[in-house]
């Protein structure tokens, strides 16, 4: 029971980033993974300037949908720990330096894993 109540808490303390990341993953899911561009075109554009967009051709049209999906859950997903990983490591951070962050930190981190998805798409 007492993990239960410490869970209880931290969802209570968490609750703005929660709601953020729930309304991220309805935007995702109504969309159809849309917010997945956000984190495609720069890894795209990543395998273009390291001269391997070659690569990226052998992936299908239709192939590219779970990656947008995947990398659109992804983002909504990481909203909530980066928030937390930010709180405990700038603590005096005022609100708009701390969103401009977590912002920043969920689309880097959803730009390297995009990176790796497409990579396995094409068995590279």
């Amino acid at each position: 029971m007492p993990f239960l109540q410490r869970l209880w808490r931290w969802i209570q303390a968490q609750r703005t980033p929660l709601l953020w990341s729930l309304g991220g993953l309805v935007l995702s899911f109504v969309s159809l993974g849309l917010p997945g561009f956000a984190s495609y075109a720069p890894a795209e554009q990543l395998f273009v300037w390291a001269g391997d967009g070659a690569l990226l051709k052998a992936i299908h049209g239709d192939s590219l949908w779970p990656i947008l999906i995947s990398a659109s859950f992804l983002q909504a997903l990481l909203i909530t720990p980066v928030h937390g990983l930010l709180r405990r490591w700038w603590p005096g951070l005022s609100r708009w330096p701390h969103v401009l962050g977590v912002a920043l930190g969920v689309w880097l981190v959803s730009i390297v894993c995009t990176c790796l998805m497409l990579l396995a798409a094409v068995d590279a």
